[in-house]
């Protein structure tokens, strides 16, 4: 019995083999491809695990990344090691990098001691990685839109204007009024707008009166927004000067009337808009400015 079952298995390739001559079995290919894939996936994955123990920063890096590249949960565990203290920077950031493209949400309470690490790349790297985690309270948002380092203090301003709370209010009055780059006052002046709180007025109309185009229409659109009519005088003289039409939409959502200024309209017609609107503010100016 135990000749005749040896005998069997020593016959099992031959049994499996393709006749001479026969056409090769289309599914059979196929499980032999899916195991070289699988055979080569296991591989790659020993391999990285292997390398994160490696003497050389380099190849640790290199694995760290691999993992991230790899797309498999399962490894997201090893990541965490190199986010304790005292990693060296190059894989503190690549550790959480990988850990962000994993969905890993066991790093978010290291990713958050990192943001107040020394180093200002780390700092960026994890606020970034708790952006994608989801994982970055408001709390670390105010803080980041303060700290010494330019890029980081953008990017927690940028994140502050877009989703805003009551507390980013004072950020984002100074970012409207102080900040260098047009497109975050544009973003601070529009969160302004989305918090809905008419006190914010005053702060606003600094932005009516930006050197750039796009900030002073995203300023006059919050105060509309706002309902804020002590700003029509302003809008006012703003249209006065070329190339202001667009301010005309906001000044009917304040106003509830366009007084006929269009832009279709020439130069005289459109005076004679603006000075019928002149005419009714001064009538109402007791009730509309405040």
């Amino acid at each position: 019995m135990r000749r005749s079952a040896l005998f069997l298995l020593a016959l099992t390739p031959l049994l499996w083999s393709p006749l001479p001559g026969a056409e090769p079995d289309p599914v059979v290919d196929l499980l032999q491809v899916a195991r070289d894939q699988d055979m080569t996936w296991q591989r790659r994955r020993a391999d990285l695990i292997l390398d994160l123990t490696h003497q050389d920063s380099e190849r640790r890096i290199a694995a760290l990344r691999g993992i991230g590249d790899l797309q498999d949960p399962a490894l997201a565990g090893h990541l965490l090691a190199f986010l304790e203290p005292g990693t060296p920077d190059s894989e503190i950031i690549e550790a959480a990098l990988s850990s962000a493209r994993l969905k890993n949400a066991q790093a978010v309470l290291a990713l958050r001691l990192h943001l107040t690490n020394p180093n200002e790349d780390v700092r960026m790297t994890a606020y970034l990685a708790l952006e994608q985690l989801s994982g970055a309270s408001e709390e670390d948002h105010l803080a980041r839109a303060k700290d010494q380092d330019p890029t980081l203090r953008r990017a927690a301003l940028q994140r502050l204007a877009l989703f805003p709370t009551a507390a980013a209010a004072p950020l984002l009055i100074e970012g409207l009024a102080r900040n260098p780059d047009p497109r975050l006052r544009r973003l601070c002046a529009l969160g302004l707008g989305r918090l809905k709180d008419r006190t914010h007025g005053p702060a606003l109309q600094v932005g009516l009166v930006d050197g750039d185009q796009s900030v002073r229409l995203a300023t006059a659109r919050a105060l509309a927004a706002l309902g804020y009519t002590p700003a029509i005088p302003v809008l006012l003289t703003l249209l006065e000067q070329p190339q202001s039409t667009p301010l005309a939409a906001c000044l009917k959502q304040l106003a509830g009337d366009d007084f006929g200024y269009a832009a279709a309209r020439n130069d005289q017609e459109r005076r004679q808009a603006i000075d019928r609107a002149w005419s009714w503010w001064t009538r109402n100016l007791t009730r509309l400015n405040r």
